[in-house]
């Protein structure tokens, strides 16, 4: 992801930015722990062995796709 150059933000400006941004991260922490039960009950559950893929790396890999991501 590329971030162009921007002008110097206003006050006003940078107030709305960093309240995008705080909305932003609150709702990815929120995604990423409904993310973290969902995969948990899904290898709770062998969702792996039920889809036929050989492992649960495996699944993992196909399921989340090619960006690391770090769970719990």
């Amino acid at each position: 992801m590329t971030v162009e150059p921007t002008p110097t933000l206003t006050r006003d400006e940078a107030h709305r930015l960093t309240q995008r941004i705080q909305l932003v991260a609150t709702n990815a922490r929120e995604a990423l722990e409904k993310l973290s039960v969902l995969v948990e009950q899904a290898r709770a559950g062998g969702a792996h062995a039920a889809l036929g893929f050989a492992s649960w790396t495996d699944y993992l890999s196909s399921t989340l796709g090619a960006s690391p991501m770090r769970l719990d």
